[in-house]
C-alpha cells in the first residue's frame, strides 16, 4: 500500500540512501535479545578512589554522583546494640555495652563478633 501523508523529503531520502550504504542493520523483530540470564556476568572496574572496601568504593561513587555525604560513623553504644540486634535478635545488656564503650577497639568488636555467633 503506498504510504499516507506526505512524500519524504530529498534530504530524509538522502539519509535513508546513506544508511543503506552503510549496512542498515534492520532488527529483526522475531528473534528477541537474549535473557539475562545467558549473558556471562562482566565484573565492574572498580572506582578510581577505591577505599579499603569495594563494596564502600561503589557506595561512595554513587553517593558523589548524588551529592550526598556518607553518614559519619556511629557511636559504640548505638554498634554494639545493631550488632546485638541483627546477630541474635536481642538488645544487649548495659554491662556489654559499658564495656564496649570504655574498649571501643578493633579487637574488642571482633572477640564480641565472635561470641554472639558462638
Amino acid at each position: 500500500m503506498p504510504p499516507v501523508g506526505n512524500p519524504l523529503t530529498q534530504q530524509q531520502l538522502e539519509i535513508i540512501r546513506q544508511w543503506i550504504a552503510e549496512g542498515a542493520v534492520i532488527p529483526d523483530p522475531f528473534v528477541p535479545p537474549p535473557h539475562w540470564a545467558w549473558i556471562p556476568p562482566a565484573r565492574p572496574a572498580l572506582p578510581a578512589n577505591s577505599s579499603a572496601s569495594p563494596v564502600d568504593a561503589f557506595i561512595r561513587q554513587t553517593l558523589t554522583s548524588r551529592q550526598l555525604q556518607p553518614a559519619p560513623p556511629a557511636e559504640p553504644a548505638v554498634l554494639v546494640r545493631r550488632l546485638h540486634l541483627a546477630l541474635i535478635g536481642l538488645p544487649p545488656d548495659p554491662a556489654e555495652v559499658a564495656d564496649f564503650v570504655a574498649d571501643p577497639s578493633e579487637t574488642r568488636w571482633q572477640q564480641m563478633v565472635d561470641e554472639l555467633l558462638q
